[in-house]
């Protein structure tokens, strides 16, 4: 299949969930945005599959843009922001307790970003907004589900490490591109990738977004 101008959220629609080793290029890709970002003092804070965009196969998953800056904000002065930004589903904790927040929302958006890549479905969800909002907040993160017990155990750990509700126990961008799962021979053996600027998109077209 030709994944040229798809989206991620498209492509897990027609295909489902992505492989380990699949997982682990796209997210290794948009942690690389994210950090570009981050070392200039920008948060996305709208992280979700729909922003993904997708090269032809042939450039391979680790070649991914991120899109859609829109609700992107410049974090450099520390001011904690009480704003609520972003799609439901991807929505940090700390955002919806009104208490401040800073950039560690974009690690929670990774790591909703991975939950869903891996699994095909979100992790925190409702009847009602007041649902899910409750369930962002209370609910523990649950991987007994199928697929999970088929994902690596170093894959569910960075998972893990990423979705803290407590966003001081969070990991880190540096942490998380340290990571084992991240670093396997698989996961680097295309040297291909592009460079972060390169990987930024600043708008993109209405139906590519979601939300």
């Amino acid at each position: 299949m030709d994944l040229e101008g798809n989206d991620l959220c498209s492509h897990l629609r027609e295909t489902g969930s992505c492989p380990d080793k699949e997982a682990a290029r796209i997210l290794k890709a948009v942690v690389s945005a994210i950090a570009f970002c981050h070392e200039r003092g920008v948060m996305h804070r709208h992280i979700k599959p729909d922003n993904i965009l997708l090269p032809s196969r042939k450039s391979g998953y680790e070649n991914v843009k991120l899109a859609d800056f829109g609700t992107s904000a410049d974090f450099s002065d520390r001011r904690p922001f009480r704003d609520v930004e972003g799609t439901i589903y991807y929505v940090a904790p700390e955002v919806l307790t009104g208490t401040g927040y800073d950039e560690k929302v974009d690690i929670w958006g990774l790591g909703i970003l991975l939950y869903v890549i891996l699994s095909g479905y979100l992790p925190f969800h409702g009847k009602t907004e007041a649902d899910i909002f409750w369930n962002i907040k209370a609910r523990s993160l649950s991987l007994n589900r199928s697929p999970w017990r088929q994902i690596s155990a170093e894959a569910k750990d960075l998972l893990k490490g990423m979705l803290q509700k407590n966003p001081h126990r969070r990991l880190g961008l540096a942490e998380i591109m340290a990571h084992p799962w991240l670093n396997r021979k698989e996961t680097n053996e295309s040297d291909s990738q592009s460079e972060p600027e390169d990987m930024l998109i600043d708008s993109e077209p209405e139906d590519m977004l979601i939300g």
